[in-house]
């Protein structure tokens, strides 16, 4: 058990012990208080400099260095994603790739979160780490998908940092303990791209289940990209091939070697089926 399930363990119990409205009242309090360190920009090193970020789901002791977590992300940022380009960032999060993606001279962003705390996170680190206000990034609080739609997203929490997705099975549906569902907005790619033309040469994809759904509605726009960086794990594993054929490969893609280090969640696809990450 980690240092910080511990001590919210203890702090829940001794919660417990007290009526609820008192109980309650001290939650809130404690959570205004809290709130600083909640807001707090921890500072992650990296070959660009420092990126300032916050909202970081990490556990005690851990590094900071931004290539800890996925460095084969990282590798991909610094090698494939030249100035100028237009990049799509799917399932953003807090933005900490999107963070140091915005340190890019030049660089055409445009990173979707749907989760609504989480966006909020995501637009204030962009414009932290963003030092050119008239370039072209843009935080978009919308899911991509293969329809576009008013809908909903279940949700665990409605904290900030946490993962959520347009589509879930019952299996993650009953892990991740499902407390709300979120009215959310929802493009598919193509009517996206048709709508706003900024057609991606890159694209990074993490939407935990969601993969399907969003390469059903992204045909055109994955035609037109130079590189794809896809987060594969859990049930996606399964039927991932099956995907990839019909999605990516069929589009002209290449699967690509993927060196160490590497996290082994992440697909590398280009156009050169010689690259290498």
């Amino acid at each position: 058990m980690g240092l910080t399930n511990i001590i919210s363990g203890s702090v829940k119990s001794l919660l417990k012990a007290f009526p609820h409205d008192y109980a309650t009242k001290i939650a809130r309090k404690l959570r205004k208080d809290l709130e600083v360190y909640g807001q707090e920009k921890e500072a992650f090193t990296s070959g660009k400099g420092d990126v300032f970020v916050s909202g970081v789901r990490r556990s005690f002791g851990m590094r900071k260095e931004i290539n800890q977590f996925e460095p084969e992300t990282i590798r991909w940022i610094d090698h494939y994603i030249k100035d100028g380009e237009v990049v799509w960032d799917i399932g953003a999060n807090v933005g900490l790739y999107s963070s140091y993606m915005a340190k890019i001279p030049g660089i055409k962003l445009v990173s979707f979160e749907p989760h609504a705390a989480t966006y909020s996170e995501l637009v204030r680190n962009i414009i932290t780490n963003n030092s050119n206000d008239n370039r072209e990034i843009y935080a978009l609080n919308i899911a991509l998908g293969e329809h576009t739609k008013l809908g909903n997203m279940e949700i665990s929490s409605y904290e900030t940092g946490f993962t959520s997705s347009t589509v879930l099975s019952e299996i993650q549906r009953e892990a991740k303990g499902i407390i709300a569902r979120q009215p959310i907005a929802e493009f598919r790619g193509d009517d996206f791209l048709k709508t706003f033309h900024m057609p991606p040469s890159h694209l990074k994809i993490d939407v935990d289940g969601a993969e399907e759904s969003v390469l059903k509605g992204a045909k055109d726009v994955i035609a037109g990209l130079k590189t794809l960086l896809i987060e594969v794990e859990g049930e996606l594993l399964e039927k991932f091939e099956e995907l990839s054929d019909a999605y990516i490969l069929s589009a002209g893609l290449h699967k690509c070697k993927i060196n160490e280090p590497h996290s082994s969640r992440m697909c590398f696809f280009s156009r050169n089926p010689d690259d290498i990450l």
